[in-house]
């Protein structure tokens, strides 16, 4: 895989990294903010399941860069088998 593809990659993971973050510290703000059931009601009902919609995507990102890394250590042993 090309450096840029991979580096692509990495900065997706480290994107949604930080989108992921700032999501939690949005949703503690209105959770502490709103100090009735108001919160959670438009938590649910108005963004319910974007923290798992993000959680999922950051697994797959991290899934697919460790089968990127594993793709390329086969294709480097066997140049290097290839060699001798």
């Amino acid at each position: 895989m090309s450096t840029r593809c991979r580096h692509d990659l990495n900065g997706s993971i480290t994107q949604l990294q930080s989108t992921l973050s700032r999501w939690r510290e949005a949703k503690a703000v209105v959770l502490e903010s709103w100090s009735d059931q108001t919160a959670a009601k438009f938590l649910e009902e108005s963004l319910g399941g974007t923290e798992e919609v993000l959680t999922r995507m950051h697994a797959q990102l991290l899934e697919a860069a460790e089968l990127v890394r594993s793709l390329e250590k086969r294709v480097q042993d066997t140049d290097e088998s290839a060699s001798w």
